[in-house]
Formats: C-alpha cells, structure tokens, sequence
C-alpha cells in the first residue's frame, strides 16, 4: 500500500538508465573517454517514445507505471486476472490479455520493447517467464523484474543475458536474501554481477521517504477509523 508511486519511478528510471547507457557512458566518462556523443564514436541510443511496454501484472502498480509511461508517448499493453476490469483503461491500453492463458502471455512478450513485471507470485505466475518466453523476447528487449525473483526463472533469465537472447534486464527482485539485516550476501547462485547488460539494486524500488510518509499516514487513519467504529459499538 502506498509504494506502487516509488516503483513506478524506479522502472521510468532503470528504463532510461538501460535505454540511453547510462552506466556505461558514465564509467567511461570518468576514465575520460567521449563516446556514444555527438564528440566520438559509440553507441547511439534508444528512446522510449514510440516504444511498447508490456505489463506483466496490472494491480496498483502496473497501473502507475502505465500513467507514467503514457506521459512518455509509450504505447502500453497488459495480462491481468481479471482482463475485463481494464477495457475502459485510461489511457487506452494497445492490448489486453489474460495472465492465465499461455497465448495472451505469450503475445505480450512478443509484442513488448520492454516487459515489466509487476504481478503477485501465486502458482500461476512462478516460473512464467522461462527459457521459451524469453525466446519470444525481442534481441533489443528489456526485462524489468520489481516484483519476485521467481516469476523468472533463475538459470534462463541469467543465460539470455549472458548470451545476449534480449537486450538487458533492471532486477529489483532476486533469487537469494541475506539471512539477516545488514548482512552482505550474493543475490544468486549465478553470477548475475559479471554481466554489463544488467542493472542490479537490492529490492529497494519502493523504498522512498514519500513511501514511509504515506504508509504511516495510512497506518494513522487506520487506527482512527478503527477507534471511531469501536466508539460507535460502545
């Protein structure tokens, strides 16, 4: 509750950061190195207008991050339990498919320039993205995982970015935690930090001061409706 505004901005965020080069023109340029500029050779980068960005999920979260990627001219499509709910969506979604049914979740994936994944882990949803749907993934496509590691399996997430079956990933979300706070500890069985094409952060996409301002509000009203309501029964 209250944190889908500090995730939705974390993956505008990492989006760009994946789509311009960020991380690598910014450790280049320290090195003094111009590239990817209109002053040496490099790379020149993507936009996000015009791209599509696919919905894994369309809760609170994949809700915001339609709004936000809508102020960016993306086009947006979606799965969701309940299909029906988003056909009067605003904005208008491009498409609309049923997370429960293979060939709406596979249409997604092949139609997307960019798959956030933004869903529960339920058994519907553990292991959805495998070695077959990231077949279906566009070379020049990204992955963005905030919601849990396990709705993209481990080793074949970790193969099509080393081997380069799509583009680059932003993973908020992972496969191992610390067993306790403040510990340091790897993220993975596999070695997920050897490899350039993938933003890494420590499960922190919603972790902002508006978020710990807005949970406490809520946490407040709620323990004055609950006063309020055990005033009314007395």
């Amino acid at each position: 509750m209250g944190h889908e505004i500090a995730i939705a901005e974390y993956v505008m965020g990492a989006l760009i950061a994946l789509r311009r080069g960020f991380i690598d023109v910014d450790a280049g340029m320290r090195r003094g190195e111009w590239r990817g500029g209109f002053l040496g050779p490099g790379d020149v980068y993507e936009e996000l207008y015009g791209s599509r960005l696919g919905l894994i999920g369309y809760g609170r979260i994949g809700a915001r991050v339609h709004t936000l990627a809508a102020t960016f001219e993306m086009r947006c499509g979606a799965v969701t339990l309940h299909p029906g709910r988003l056909r009067n969506a605003a904005p208008a979604l491009d498409t609309i498919g049923d997370i429960g049914q293979a060939a709406d979740v596979d249409a997604l994936v092949a139609w997307a320039d960019a798959l956030v994944i933004c869903c529960e882990l339920s058994p519907i949803t553990e292991g959805l993205i495998d070695r077959r749907r990231l077949s279906l993934m566009k070379e020049t496509a990204l992955l963005i995982n905030v919601a849990r590691g396990a709705i993209a399996v481990e080793a074949d997430l970790y193969e099509a970015l080393r081997d380069r079956r799509i583009a680059g990933a932003a993973i908020d979300v992972w496969y191992k935690y610390p067993e306790r706070s403040g510990e340091n500890s790897t993220p993975s069985r596999l070695d997920f930090s050897a490899l350039d094409n993938v933003l890494m952060t420590p499960h922190c996409s919603g972790w902002t001061r508006g978020f710990k301002g807005r949970r406490l509000a809520w946490l407040a009203n709620a323990i004055a409706d609950f006063r309020r309501q055990r005033q009314r029964e007395a």
